[in-house]
């Protein structure tokens, strides 16, 4: 475990991290939650093919929605 803490993030990696720091977080009651960049509408708002919905539905996984949450909205 300590090899794999001293090894350098690649540059990849260090995008990636500095992404999730910079989402915000709300707290409701005892409960924390991240803050989506862009409402899951959004990212299905003009799929044209599949093509164009299976990127929608990764760009709306790395914005920290679920797959169960896609699916209950229904997204085709």
């Amino acid at each position: 475990m300590q090899k794999l803490l001293e090894k350098p993030l690649n540059k990849k990696e260090q995008e990636d991290l500095e992404a999730e720091q910079k989402k915000k977080i709300v707290q409701k009651e005892h409960e924390f939650k991240q803050i989506k960049e862009i409402p899951l509408d959004e990212h299905f708002k003009n799929n044209k093919d599949l093509a164009s919905r299976n990127s929608a539905i990764i760009k709306a996984l790395k914005d920290g929605y679920t797959q169960s949450v896609e699916a209950r909205r229904g997204v085709r």
